[in-house]
């Protein structure tokens, strides 16, 4: 027999936290002598897909910083170069924060 149990995140509630309150919550609740035996198998946990997206963003990012400084260094100089690297990433963060602000 199987049983599945969802949770879903709140509005504006942490991902992160709630993941790992949950298997804790679920984990102590397991500890009690009643079910002894049950195993507990997590299928899609979306807070472990998400930190692996950060991880792949923050490498992209950086990339994509790295290879516009050397191209642009190599055609334009180094001067608008370090103005452009700085630009791109700046851009982003305003993004974000207009986005959070909404």
């Amino acid at each position: 027999m199987a049983t599945t149990v969802v949770i879903y995140k709140a509005n504006r509630s942490n991902i992160f936290e709630n993941a790992g309150e949950a298997k804790a919550l679920i984990n102590k609740e397991l500890q009690k002598p009643m079910y002894a035996g049950i195993k507990t198998e997590y299928t899609t946990d979306l807070s472990e897909i998400i930190i692996e997206d950060y991880a792949s963003l923050g490498s992209n990012a950086l990339q994509s910083v790295l290879l516009i400084f050397l191209i642009m260094w190599l055609f334009i100089g180094l001067k608008q170069s370090l103005i452009a690297t700085f630009a791109m990433p700046l851009s982003f963060f305003i993004t974000f924060i207009v986005l959070n602000w909404m």
